[in-house]
Order: structure tokens, then sequence, then C-alpha cells
């Protein structure tokens, strides 16, 4: 695993990010390439080649996590607050999109009917994480 990985960094990225990655984060070298790669392109799906390369760069952990969570968080939180804006909060925090959507959606509700829907999303705007 750990020769897979830093293999598919240095030949998607490079070898001054793969590097940077793995100092930043030394157990993704422990998560297969395969779950590198999809992440890698369910952030280019979703971003583009040059807003994935900067997400994942700011933080390693998107590598670790499935594409289907990413996707679900995506939308989510594209749904609650709509594209502009989310695209806004992924770039603010990138681990914003790294839970499943399904939990997400749980939170967004419990503090809807703690704080209404108007501050929930001034909330959410606010601080994503």
């Amino acid at each position: 695993t750990i020769n897979g990985t830093w293999e598919y960094l240095t030949i998607e990225f490079g070898e001054d990010i793969a590097r940077r990655l793995a100092s930043k984060s030394p157990g993704i070298l422990r998560t297969p390439p395969e779950t590198v790669s999809g992440a890698v392109s369910v952030f280019r799906e979703l971003f583009g080649h040059e807003m994935a390369v900067t997400l994942i760069t700011k933080c390693s952990a998107c590598l670790t996590s499935p594409p289907s969570t990413v996707k679900g968080a995506w939308g989510v939180l594209r749904n609650l607050v709509g594209e502009e804006d989310a695209h806004s909060l992924v770039r603010k925090t990138p681990m914003a999109i790294l839970s499943p959507g399904t939990t997400m959606q749980g939170a967004f509700e419990c503090l809807e009917k703690l704080l209404g829907k108007e501050i929930t999303i001034e909330l959410l705007r606010k601080n994503p994480g």
C-alpha cells in the first residue's frame, strides 16, 4: 500500500507535493491507492483540477475519504446554501465535506430546530465545520 500510494501521489502531483502531503499526514501512505485515486477523481469532478489540488494540499485528509462520502456531503451542502456559497465554504474549510451527507443534514436539522433556518444558514456560512 505505501509504495503504491506514494507512486500514485508522485505521478499525479509530482514529488514536491507528494512529500508535503505525506509529511502533513503520514497516515495517507497507508491509505490504499484506489481510495486516494477515487478521492482525487471526485474532487476533480466536483471542483475542477486546480481547485482539487488546492483543497487536497490544504487538507490532505481529503485523500482518505470515500468518493460517496464526499459526493453526499457536497450534495447536502449545495442544497442547504446554494452552489456558489457551497464552493466558498469548501474552499474555506475542506473538512466540511468529509462527513457523510446524512450527518451534515442531521446536524443542520438539529440546529434549525434550535435556532431557526436563517440563523443556522448564517452559522453554516461562517463556520461550515
